[in-house]
């Protein structure tokens, strides 16, 4: 605030002299005498003594501390007549100086902004109801799904509400399905929806519609009972030949009694990811941190903050740990001193994935892309794209990149150039998880299948059906694959022939997660339990209870168990007790 302008007062020729301002000769705002009996509005001598500290009229020494406010002076100024400033828009209003902020407060021809969110328009208050029945910007209603929509974004939102109703895109004839309930149509009702045989578990490949189902059966009959035959020797031959004395003591150890169990808490909402040696225990939490914990004193030594969202995933290799989060950055930690050394900054989205090999990190993000990094320097050296949707997993495979994704397809690149390798399509929904050995790629997917592939000719393999719901989790060992489903089974698979060999029940929801040596299984459900089961002959072992919410990870080294829940704790089950092993 300053002196005021002439042209604001009605007759500014009759202004006393005595009521300018003796710095700027503006009418005096707020005047203010000094000791020496000079007048000065109070911004401008103010603003004049933050660079001098003299009188501007007579150079006596002067501090803003010696000036007094002149409420003669300024009686007489607010009692002078001026005009609304908004003349030259219609307003013919006249009156006193002190009248003039009532005044401008509903005078209709002051330009005011529109309240709408966005809307950058400036009208006359007059015209402002007006402007705001017709505004882009105005909050409208949805009719479907009732949500308040600004009016210029309501065709885009109409594109993506989930409460309208569309025909069926299969072309089953069924109308006015709305948009949200598409998924549960092809599930259960879409006469057009291909479906795997029933018999897929043994063998069959055929996917057929619905409505032809009927008839695929009626004319596979001889073939679905020569598979069924296929299956049972199968497995009896299986069950008679994969026992090992490895499989009969961790039987023993676990039907002897109960292991001795360490819960350790300290997060406060749900863990996502962990890994374990000997003597540490490495936890990444939605509660944006990440915990280092002494397995020696199962004390949490170092609590590791930084991220601001979610920790979804983690690796350590001798000291270094990389983690990575829903903000968008990757972590690099020195787990003695839990020291931050760096953050690796680049991606536009959650990073979901990483994998950590001791000298190149390599990351996969919501915003589609993988990248590659040196997490010792702290840079980025290759920026992957390809995918166009989230990147769900990645593996490390030597000088190879394999990656899976939100988009249906993987891809394998070369860890020294960045390069796309292959793209193996095949998979109809979004892939959760792979694993590789040596040229053998496998992968699971919503779309119910796990695929097997040659990373070599980049050709599947085989399309492993049985699954009737999300495929979570999978391991390959030694030409035995393992995975895990929404539908609350476990399936072992021969993946040289495509075959199942087991179907594992026991859950009573998802499967979210599993670890196997190719004897030995664990895994761990949405039901708060963990189930240990032997490979070769599928038989379920025990059911470790102590969880109260989804077991979101498990991991076993030597005799010791860990499990991460959403419950927030982890667990860490000890099956080395003696008196269990004799």
């Amino acid at each position: 605030m300053g002196c005021l302008e002439q042209s604001l007062f009605l007759r500014s020729s009759e202004i006393h002299p005595t009521l300018y301002c003796g710095i700027n000769m503006g009418v005096m705002e707020n005047p203010v005498r000094t000791p020496c009996d000079h007048l000065f509005c109070s911004h401008c001598i103010t603003q004049w003594l933050s660079y001098n500290q003299t009188c501007p009229s007579c150079r006596e020494p002067l501090a803003t501390g010696d000036l007094k406010r002149d409420r003669n002076i300024e009686s007489i100024i607010n009692d002078l007549e001026v005009l609304c400033g908004a003349e030259e828009v219609g307003c013919n209003w006249a009156g006193r100086l002190e009248e003039l902020p009532k005044h401008t407060l509903v005078c209709e021809h002051v330009m005011v902004a529109c309240p709408f969110k966005g809307c950058l328009e400036l009208v006359k208050r007059h015209l402002l109801f007006e402007h705001q029945s017709v505004c882009d910007f105005r909050s409208v209603d949805c009719e479907f799904c009732g949500k308040p929509v600004q009016h210029h974004a309501m065709q885009e939102h109409l594109q993506r509400c989930t409460q309208v109703p569309v025909p069926c895109p299969l072309g089953c004839g069924e109308e006015g399905i709305l948009r949200c309930k598409l998924a549960a149509h092809f599930h259960s009702k879409c006469a057009m929806q291909l479906v795997a045989c029933p018999f897929a578990a043994h063998g069959c490949r055929s996917q057929v519609s619905r409505k032809d189902m009927e008839a695929h059966l009626q004319a596979a009959q001889s073939a679905h009972l020569l598979l069924m035959c296929g299956t049972v020797s199968s497995l009896r031959a299986e069950v008679a030949e994969l026992k090992s004395w490895r499989c009969k003591q961790l039987v023993q150890n676990l039907r002897c009694g109960a292991p001795s169990v360490h819960v350790l808490e300290g997060h406060m909402d749900s863990t996502n990811c962990v890994q374990f040696d000997d003597k540490l225990l490495v936890s990444g939490s939605l509660d944006r941190t990440v915990r280092v914990w002494d397995l020696l004193k199962w004390d949490c030594v170092h609590v590791l903050e930084g991220h601001t969202a979610t920790v979804w995933c983690l690796q350590y290799v001798d000291e270094i740990l990389v983690s990575g989060s829903g903000d968008g950055t990757l972590r690099v930690w020195h787990l003695a001193s839990g020291e931050c050394l760096h953050i690796l900054k680049g991606h536009t989205g959650d990073v979901y994935c990483l994998q950590y090999d001791g000298r190149s990190v390599v990351s996969g993000s919501r915003d589609g892309t993988l990248r590659v990094w040196d997490p010792h320097a702290g840079t980025c050296l290759h920026v992957l794209t390809g995918h166009t949707d989230y990147v769900l997993g990645v593996r490390l495979d030597h000088s190879r990149i394999l990656s899976c994704s939100s988009d249906s397809s993987l891809r394998v690149w070369s860890l020294q150039t960045g390069e796309c390798l292959q793209v193996l399509k095949g998979h109809t929904d979004s892939v959760w998880c792979l694993q590789a050995d040596g040229d053998t790629l496998v992968s699971g997917s919503d779309d119910t299948t796990l695929r097997v592939w040659d990373i070599s000719t980049g050709h599947c393999t085989h399309v492993l059906q049985g699954h009737t719901d999300h495929v979570y989790c999978l391991q390959l060992v030694d030409g035995t694959l393992v995975s895990g489903s929404d539908d609350t089974t476990l399936r072992v698979w021969d993946v040289n022939t495509g075959a199942c060999l087991h179907v594992l029940k026991a859950h009573d929801s998802s499967v979210w997660c599993l670890q196997t040596d190719g004897v030995t299984l664990v895994s761990g459900s949405g039901d708060g339990t963990l189930c240990v089961w032997d490979v070769p002959s599928g038989r379920y072992l025990r059911q470790l209870h102590g969880h109260v919410n989804t077991v979101i990870r498990c991991s076993f080294r030597g005799s010791r168990l860990v499990s991460c829940s959403s419950d927030s704790t982890l667990r860490v089950w000890d099956f080395s007790d003696p008196a269990l092993a004799e």
